[in-house]
């Protein structure tokens, strides 16, 4: 569906990394957050060669819900390092 939505945009697409992540049983898992945000860096600076040739910084916007969800199940470190948010503490 979101393919379809998108697939006459010269600047929109889709991107399936976190839907195709899969453990050894092939069952989808979940993806850190960390892990999908340096996938776009990578995809977008290197891969890509950033933006009319100079390299974005890659943000997360979220509200206040979801990083008070975020730092109640441990994903969050309130008023750490930004390296430390959104990375599991497990």
């Amino acid at each position: 569906m979101c393919r379809a939505a998108v697939e006459h945009s010269s600047w929109l697409m889709v991107d399936s990394f976190e839907t195709d992540v899969r453990n050894a049983a092939g069952e989808p898992v979940y993806v850190p957050t960390a892990r999908v945000l340096d996938h776009f860096d990578h995809e977008i600076n290197e891969v890509l060669g950033g933006v009319d040739g100079k390299k974005v910084k890659i943000c997360l916007l979220a509200g206040s819900d979801l990083v008070r969800d975020l730092s109640l199940a441990g994903f969050v470190r309130v008023g750490g390092p930004r390296a430390d948010w959104f990375r599991s503490k497990q």
